[in-house]
Formats: C-alpha cells, sequence, structure tokens
C-alpha cells in the first residue's frame, strides 16, 4: 500500500488524529457487534418475542434494567485477556495527539502502556478542561462499561448524546476541521457520529484510502 504523502506529514507535524472502531477489535479476538448482541438476542425472544436488531439493546433494558444491560456486554468483553494487535501497535508509531473510539475495551489503553506512551481517557465533558497536549488523549465517545452514565448504547442514548455530552461531540467537530483524521475500522451508519459528520460536511471532506487492515478505512481533511 501506498501510504498518501499528505497523511504522512499531517501525522508528522502532530496535525492527525484517528478514529477508531470495532474493525480494530475483532482482529484482538473480539466479537463484531452483531456476535456481541446476539446472546441479548436469544434471551429477549423468550421473553418478547423478535424485537428486530435495533432494538435489541433498548428492549433488553427495558426487559432486564439498564444494570443487566451493562453487564451483559461486560461480561461478553472481558471473558477472555486480550492483547493489543499489531495494527494498534502500530498506530501509535505514527504518532497521534488524540485517538477517538467508539469502543468500549481498552487495547488501545492496553497498547499505549505497553510502549511507554502515556495517555488520558476523556469520557465526561468536565475532562476536557484538564485536556494536556503533551499526553496522547483517548476519547471514547460511547463512554466506557465502568463508567455507565458515560456509555452510550440505546436509540436514547444516541438521541441523548449531543445534548449530555456535548462537549465531546464538539471537540470531535473541531477536530474534523482543523486536522487529518484517519478512520479505521469504522462504519458509518453510527447515528452520534453521523450527526456530527453532517454538521461538519461544508467544513471538510471525507476522502475513501485503501483498506489496510481488512476493516472499513477513510480519511476525513480538515479545512487547513
Amino acid at each position: 500500500m501506498v501510504i498518501p504523502g499528505e497523511l504522512v506529514e499531517r501525522f508528522a507535524t502532530g496535525n492527525g488524529s484517528l478514529f477508531v472502531d470495532a474493525g480494530l477489535s475483532v482482529g484482538a479476538g473480539l466479537p463484531s457487534w452483531t456476535e456481541l448482541l446476539a446472546p441479548l438476542e436469544k434471551e429477549l425472544d423468550a421473553v418478547l418475542g423478535p424485537v428486530g436488531y435495533t432494538g435489541i439493546a433498548p428492549y433488553y433494558e427495558v426487559a432486564f434494567s439498564r444494570r443487566a444491560l451493562i453487564d451483559k456486554l461486560r461480561s461478553q468483553l472481558r471473558r477472555q485477556k486480550l492483547e493489543p494487535t499489531d495494527v494498534h501497535r502500530a498506530l501509535l508509531a505514527l504518532p497521534p495527539r488524540r485517538i477517538f473510539t467508539t469502543n468500549f475495551d481498552n487495547l488501545i489503553e492496553s497498547a499505549a502502556h505497553t510502549a511507554g506512551v502515556v495517555c488520558d481517557r476523556v469520557l465526561r465533558n468536565e475532562h476536557l478542561s484538564l485536556i494536556d497536549e503533551s499526553r496522547l488523549q483517548v476519547v471514547k465517545v460511547h463512554g466506557d462499561l465502568d463508567a455507565l452514565e458515560t456509555v452510550v448504547l440505546t436509540t436514547d442514548d444516541y438521541r441523548d448524546f449531543i445534548s449530555s455530552r456535548g462537549g465531546i461531540a464538539d471537540l470531535l467537530k473541531v477536530e474534523l476541521q482543523i486536522k487529518t483524521v484517519l478512520f479505521l475500522g469504522y462504519s458509518f451508519n453510527d447515528q452520534d457520529l453521523g450527526v456530527v459528520l453532517a454538521q461538519v460536511s461544508r467544513e471538510g471532506a471525507v476522502l475513501p484510502i485503501p483498506d489496510t487492515f481488512g476493516a472499513p478505512t477513510c480519511l476525513a481533511r480538515g479545512a487547513t
């Protein structure tokens, strides 16, 4: 693969960021989103009957509670000890100043720790005032399963994302406008990022680049 010269230059000058989604975590042995929801769907079928793919998380929350939904996902994601892949390690070598991710796992943080890279997790709006540009920031757009109030899973969560965590959304909007953002393992069907991308579509461009790691890949070029 020939890496675009613009991409190399932007990261080399500290003007590149990453957006990482489930495609990279699957390579480490984690289930895909469909596989993650399959056990929940079976439980729901026994209680409510078929609810459709998009209804699995919200109906499970109603039927069994929010805590049960989070605990079920946490148990699946942490049922085995996972190690970051070569791709995770390669991404840190770029090096990015900021990594956005919708993943619930801690593979990026683990890879950073192994590489001796100091990183901060950004989960809530109040974390934004503590950002230190000399350190790597891992911005968990969908939250973290150990911080229940930050988790984005259901239709209501997506609807409330902008109002409850607007600072995180604004950070991503600004990043897309002024930085070159490389998307890896990401599907543009994600609702919350779709809203943000629509809001900045007139400010920048999203350009396809070759698929390097067997997962959807694209390049968002900032306005500068």
